[in-house]
C-alpha cells in the first residue's frame, strides 16, 4: 500500500546479477531503466515540473529505502542510474 505522499510510477526490473555485469552491460541496463522511468514520469507529471529533478528525487528516496532494507544491489543500480544522468554531484 502506498503512502499518501508517494507517487507510483511503476515497477522496474533489475537483474539479480547486476553487480557481476561488465560496464557496458550496466550502462545499457541503466539507460533502459532511465528511459522506462522517464516515460512513466511523462505520463503523470504536469509539463511545468522538471522531470529530471523529479526522477532524481525518486532515485534518492529509493536508494535510501533500499539501503535501510539492506538491498544494496538495488541501491547500487539506482546510484549508477543517477551517475548516468550526472546527478551525483
Amino acid at each position: 500500500m502506498m503512502k499518501e505522499e508517494e507517487i507510483d510510477i511503476g515497477d522496474i526490473v533489475i537483474p539479480i546479477d547486476y553487480s557481476k555485469l561488465n560496464h557496458k552491460q550496466k550502462v545499457a541496463i541503466c539507460d533502459n531503466l532511465i528511459d522506462t522511468l522517464l516515460m512513466s514520469v511523462d505520463r503523470i507529471l504536469p509539463p511545468h515540473i522538471n522531470r529530471i529533478q523529479f526522477l532524481d528525487e525518486i532515485l534518492m528516496s529509493s536508494i535510501e529505502s533500499n539501503n535501510q532494507l539492506e538491498q544494496y544491489e538495488i541501491s547500487q543500480t539506482l546510484y549508477d542510474m543517477r551517475k548516468r544522468l550526472d546527478l551525483d554531484n
